[in-house]
């Protein structure tokens, strides 16, 4: 009977344990919650990719070129769009390389801005990625560009990426 008692201690201490930890680290203050969004089917899918290399030594966000499609919201409809880009990255800079994707001239969500480290440096090649959505979007046609840039000093390249845009139905 003891012993059960003794586990019983250990297995609710643990888990209050746990739960604290959770909480203290799970969020920093101030953080905002996490958002959801709910969409019915893909109704069009756009693709953009490029083999070439492009790069930037800019602290400012520049458009990588190329990496820009329109989407078109048909009347009638509303729509989330949803953009992915995925890319080689070769960060050779002090600090860390950034990449942004816009949505009608809007940061996609989450929208964090330079906080998003798309690679550090230390000047490896390496497979990349990053998602972003936006809406709800009544019918119309909206461009979605993705930007780069560095933090510190140094060079970003972008090779053999693609950009794919998804318009996804909702009500």
């Amino acid at each position: 009977m003891r012993r059960v008692s003794r586990v019983a201690v250990i297995m609710v201490a643990t888990t209050l344990v746990t739960l604290l930890v959770q909480r203290a680290v799970g969020r920093p203050a101030g953080a905002p919650p996490p958002t959801a969004a709910t969409g019915g089917a893909v109704t069009a899918v756009k693709m953009v990719r490029q083999a070439g290399a492009n790069g930037t030594s800019s602290t400012s966000f520049m458009p990588l070129p190329g990496a820009s499609t329109n989407v078109t919201v048909p009347a009638g409809t509303k729509a989330y769009i949803l953009a992915r880009f995925t890319g080689e990255s070769h960060c050779d800079v002090t600090l860390y390389c950034l990449v942004l994707i816009t949505i009608n001239g809007v940061e996609g969500q989450p929208a964090s801005g330079s906080d998003l480290r798309f690679d550090t440096g230390g000047g490896q090649y390496r497979s990349l990625s990053v998602e972003r959505s936006r809406g709800k979007f009544n019918p119309g046609t909206y461009p979605v560009q993705v930007f780069f840039a560095i933090s510190g000093t140094g060079s970003f390249v972008v090779d053999d990426w693609h950009l794919t845009v998804e318009r996804i139905k909702t009500s």
